[in-house]
């Protein structure tokens, strides 16, 4: 079940990424708009279903909202300085540490690994293949001084994975309403954070409400369904470690999208350096597929 919502969440992860880019909004508007409008057309659909959940899903899921506000911006800063290459390798070393992060909150799954050797060998060494594979894709040698930089984001990155598990197993009977309230809640949340930066900036509010850039934040719609799919795809993974991998698969997807059957067409020698890694990042999938049933 896990893996069917997490390949779900990637493609419309990738479809959001690709539409994302031709709506072709200001950095201000849209940090406004990923939170405000997520929320907004959320909220009619959870008005007629007023779940209520423990105190530790709200406040865990309030966290996350904090959590993600700081790691917009911190990504927008990161890109400028070392460029998104460099960033794009380095964050996957986020999966190692979702996975040993969930193996001491998870005490029953580590003595599961401890007594399946085999199998959690398999598992480990595909979670560490497509790590390796992702940051190698890329081909940028990065310097200490990045790593040291963005190792407040990867933990970031990180305690958001795992804050998204322990809020989904919060909802033991109802985990698709579970799964659109935490949206909404960190929606609200990152809304409320980037909207008090927009006028601390003295922007104009009536910019916010031009009908044409309301229009184009629709496409946010797709930004419900991929987060939704994977707090779904974490409610039934074991590890959230195995989602995280998983949800590197987008990359595949746009690839896919924007250039259809030319995506897997290797015309110079970059290309062809980097597709051993694209195979073994898809075998490293695969493994930890069959190794997780």
């Amino acid at each position: 079940m896990w893996v069917v919502l997490a390949l779900l969440s990637a493609v419309l992860s990738a479809i959001y990424y690709l539409s994302a880019q031709n709506i072709k909004l200001d950095v201000n508007t849209f940090m406004v708009y990923r939170g405000w409008i997520v929320a907004l057309l959320l909220l009619p659909l959870l008005a007629f279903n007023p779940v209520i959940f423990s105190n530790a899903f709200y406040i865990m899921a309030i966290c996350q909202g904090l959590i993600a506000a700081v790691v917009d911006y911190a990504v927008f800063g990161i890109n400028k300085k070392y460029g998104s290459e460099t960033v794009s390798s380095i964050m996957p070393l986020s999966v190692i540490i979702v996975f040993v992060l969930w193996c001491f909150i998870d005490v029953g799954l580590l003595k599961r690994y401890w007594q399946n050797p085999w199998q959690s060998g398999a598992i480990f060494m595909a979670c560490a293949g497509a790590v390796l594979a992702l940051n190698r894709y890329h081909q940028v040698a990065f310097t200490r001084q990045a790593l040291y930089k963005l190792l407040p984001l990867l933990l970031l990155t990180s305690a958001f994975t795992v804050l998204s598990k322990m809020v989904m197993n919060q909802t033991t009977s109802t985990p698709f309403w579970g799964a659109l309230w935490q949206s909404f809640i960190i929606a609200a949340v990152v809304a409320t954070v980037h909207m008090v930066i927009y006028c601390k900036k003295k922007l104009p509010l009536k910019n916010l409400v031009l009908a044409h850039k309301l229009l184009k934040g629709l496409v946010f719609v797709y930004m419900i369904g991929f987060l939704s799919m994977k707090s779904l795809a974490l409610y039934y993974a074991q590890n959230p470690a195995y989602v995280a991998v998983l949800a590197y698969t987008s990359m595949f997807w746009v690839m896919l999208l924007s250039r259809g059957v030319k995506a897997f067409k290797f015309n110079n020698s970059d290309e062809q350096a980097a597709a051993k890694w694209k195979i073994l990042f898809l075998i490293s999938v695969l493994v930890l597929i069959l190794a997780t049933k």
